[in-house]
């Protein structure tokens, strides 16, 4: 996985309205936001080796913003939409992405550790060279996604809705994928554990005794 490649001498904002007006620019690059409170708000934008720490940011609202070397840590971004937006060289380390909402978004070599993502959307997103490490997706919706190289590792995928898109290849076998809705066809070629097996043998409708 490559590491976002953060600017060496950040330019701190540590204020909401100092932020906002930041964002209203249609680059931004070197930036730290610290310690942030409040609903965010940017459209049709470029943010790079910038950093977002310690924002308590709900309901946010990111629109066709592209992300590049960027990181998320210790922040709470919860039901906030990244509509169709890319993400490259990103990394979410420890945050709140409760309900958040990032259909039609493009991930390439991004990272997700220690997240909650319970409730979220990545429908219609692509996903390349995605890291899902220690998170909880629990009752997320990844319905008719592009995957590619994911990686899972001790996740909660817990009732995920994976109908429409083509596992092959993933490897769910440090993951709990109870209850996770998918077809048949999309369930070829990916990796489970005995057990886990088990479970999805149910959606053939076999009885197991």
């Amino acid at each position: 996985m490559i590491k976002p490649v953060i600017a060496s001498n950040l330019e701190q904002v540590n204020s909401y309205d100092d932020a906002q007006k930041v964002l209203e620019n249609d680059e931004i690059s070197g930036i730290s936001f610290e310690n942030l409170e409040g609903i965010l708000t940017a459209a049709d934008i470029e943010i790079e080796k910038s950093k977002f720490t310690n924002c308590k940011c709900e309901n946010s609202k990111f629109d066709r913003c592209d992300f590049s070397n960027i990181i998320f840590e210790n922040c709470d971004f919860s039901n906030s939409k990244f509509i169709e937006c890319n993400f490259t060289r990103a990394k979410f380390q420890n945050c709140k992405l409760l309900g958040a909402n990032f259909m039609n978004s493009i991930f390439y070599t991004t990272e997700f550790e220690e997240i909650v993502a319970k409730y979220s959307n990545f429908s219609e997103t692509s996903l390349k060279d995605v890291s899902i490490i220690k998170s909880n997706l629990e009752g997320a919706n990844i319905e008719s996604a592009k995957l590619k190289n994911l990686k899972l590792e001790e996740t909660n995928l817990i009732g995920v809705n994976f109908f429409e898109t083509n596992l092959k290849g993933i490897d769910f076998t440090t993951s709990n994928i109870e209850g996770i809705v998918v077809s048949i066809k999309d369930l070829k070629g990916a990796q489970v554990s005995e057990i886990q097996a088990i479970e999805l043998a149910k959606l053939l409708g076999i009885i197991i005794k």
